[in-house]
C-alpha cells in the first residue's frame, strides 16, 4: 500500500490541531480539523502520481482525488487495505470503523457551516478516530510497504576503488 506523503503529513499536521483546538475549548474546529485529517488520511492511499510530458513542473504530482464523505472515501481504497484497515481499527478500538465513519460524514461540511440550518451537531469522538486512525493507516502501511535491505542486511559488503566501481 502505497501511501503520497506529502499528503499523510498534512493529514498529521490536521490531527495534531485538531488535538490542539480540543485541549483549547474550540470543539468545531477541532471536529473539522479531525475530519479533514481523515479525508486526507484516505486520499494519501487513494492518490497516485500523475506524470504530464508537456508540462514538466507538474510531473509528480498526485491525482486529485474529489469528495469530502469519509465513508465514501474510504470505500474506494483497494479492498485489501481496506479490509486490513477495519480489521485492525476494531481491534484496536472495538468500535466498527465503518458505522464511525457514516456518523462522521459530514463533519467537514458541517462544521464549516455550522450556523446553517439542518447543519447537525458534532461529536468530539472524531478527534479521537482521526487518532487512532492514524496509527492503524501507519501500520497496515508497514506490513505492505515494500522491504528494503542494506547490504550488510544480506551479509554482503561494498568496497570502492578509487575509480569509484562497486566491488564485492
Amino acid at each position: 500500500m502505497e501511501i503520497e506523503t506529502r499528503i499523510w503529513e498534512q493529514a498529521g499536521r490536521f490531527v495534531d490541531s485538531a488535538n490542539t483546538l480540543q485541549e483549547g475549548g474550540n470543539l468545531i474546529p477541532a471536529c473539522v480539523n479531525a475530519a479533514l485529517a481523515i479525508e486526507l488520511m484516505f486520499k494519501s492511499i487513494l492518490s497516485e502520481k500523475e506524470c504530464f510530458d508537456d508540462d514538466f513542473a507538474r510531473a509528480g504530482y498526485p491525482k486529485k482525488v474529489g469528495g469530502h464523505i469519509l465513508s465514501k472515501l474510504f470505500i474506494k481504497i483497494k479492498e485489501e487495505y481496506r479490509t486490513d484497515i477495519k480489521d485492525l481499527y476494531h481491534a484496536k478500538v472495538g468500535v466498527d470503523l465503518t458505522v464511525e465513519l457514516e456518523q462522521y460524514n459530514n463533519y467537514f461540511m458541517a462544521g464549516r457551516y455550522f450556523y446553517e440550518q439542518g447543519a447537525g451537531s458534532l461529536s468530539t469522538g472524531v478527534i479521537n478516530t482521526a487518532i487512532k486512525l492514524q496509527e492503524v493507516i501507519k501500520l497496515v502501511h508497514e506490513r505492505y510497504a515494500p522491504k528494503v535491505f542494506k547490504p550488510s542486511d544480506l551479509g554482503l559488503s561494498i568496497h570502492f576503488e578509487k575509480n569509484d566501481k562497486a566491488t564485492k
